[in-house]
């Protein structure tokens, strides 16, 4: 399923997170899925002055499908701009790409209850609705209790916890930045087939969210209201990010594996230099900074430092690492840690370790 989180940090920037769990028919776990995607290409970024990151949670075919159909749907409607004025869309802000996404939801939604329903049945919505389906030359009326109630339940998706919860149990968050409003982000729930504002500044979804939002709550709870209206530091605020999501991961079942993370910087004048995708050892390092500092490894300025060189500044990945565990308070702890080892941290010092044997693995209690 995966998680997803978002922040934002201010009326230019922000970021989006999300880990590559899923669980296959619920039975087998996997991480390698892609949970983030993006929905505008370079050329429509470009010519809208527009960037815009999609993450969403459920079943990946679903959200690669209606991932794919947005980046589509915008590049004809950008194709024949501009339009009269009061026709929609007009395309000149993230919530137009958000109705946009919107309707493609609901154009994949309604295809899949068909597709199934034909599957069992032989007939689809349309053919439910009037009463009636034909096949081969013969009519057949839809008469019998039982099929009649089951796909009412799909149609109206009141079977969310059944056979079609693959296709409506599918949550997205949208963030972006237009030259209108700035930046922005919006909820999308596919059960209830809606668009909403993120109004708080940070979103969660997702198996684990929960945990996720107690760490933005606790992450936010400390700022005063000038500071979350004015904005807060980048890397801050990545370091944020990169805590909320990781959460899900320890505490919930569907959550876990690698982190990606999309920054989108308003501020940039092209492209390439607005939108930005963290991933594989770059993010997983990053990940590794947040857990030093939040066990007391190292300071929260040697990991912002650190940080920032990672996302922003090209860094050097083993150089980094290097720095991490050489800076830690106690590299062979922080190591332990690192791996999923239980620490005893009251635990007394070994004989050996007091003896000054440093190098003896017995000196770590675990």
């Amino acid at each position: 399923m995966a998680v997803i989180c978002a922040l934002r940090f201010d009326d230019y920037s922000g970021a989006i997170a999300g880990d590559e769990a899923y669980w296959f028919l619920r039975r087998r776990d996997s991480f390698f899925t892609e949970f983030l995607h993006q929905v505008l290409d370079e050329g429509a970024s470009e010519k809208l002055g527009m960037t815009v990151a999609y993450g969403g949670t459920g079943n990946p075919s679903f959200q690669y499908e209606i991932a794919r159909r947005t980046k589509q749907k915008t590049k004809e409607l950008l194709a024949k701009l501009p339009l009269p004025e009061g026709q929609r869309p007009n395309l000149n802000d993230v919530e137009e790409i958000g109705r946009i996404l919107l309707g493609e939801l609901h154009a994949v939604v309604h295809r899949r209850v068909d597709a199934a329903l034909k599957l069992l049945y032989g007939f689809d919505t349309s053919d439910y609705t009037r009463g009636f389906f034909e096949a081969n030359g013969a009519r057949y009326d839809i008469t019998q209790d039982s099929v009649k109630k089951l796909a009412k339940s799909w149609i109206n998706s009141n079977d969310c916890a059944g056979g079609a919860k693959p296709i409506y149990e599918n949550f997205g968050i949208l963030i972006g930045y237009d030259k209108r409003f700035g930046f922005r982000g919006f909820h999308i729930n596919g059960e209830k087939g809606v668009l909403a504002t993120m109004s708080g500044g940070f979103d969660a979804i997702g198996p684990g969210k929960y945990a996720s939002a107690l760490e933005f709550a606790k992450f936010l709870n400390n700022k005063t209201l000038d500071q979350r209206r004015n904005g807060l530091d980048r890397i801050e605020g990545l370091a944020g990010l990169i805590a909320a999501t990781q959460r899900a991961g320890e505490y919930y079942h569907e959550a876990g594996g690698n982190i990606s993370v999309t920054i989108i910087d308003g501020r940039k004048p092209t492209h390439a230099e607005r939108y930005r995708e963290i991933h594989d050892d770059r993010a997983r390092l990053a990940g590794e900074l947040v857990t030093a500092w939040n066990w007391g490894q190292i300071s929260k300025m040697v990991c912002y430092d650190l940080l920032d060189g990672l996302m922003f500044h090209a860094a050097d990945i083993d150089g980094v690492e290097e720095q991490l565990f050489r800076r830690a308070t106690d590299a062979r702890k922080l190591e332990k840690i690192l791996r999923g080892y239980k620490i005893d941290w009251t635990a007394p010092e070994p004989a050996a370790a007091a003896a000054g044997r440093e190098n003896d693995v017995r000196g770590l209690e675990v």
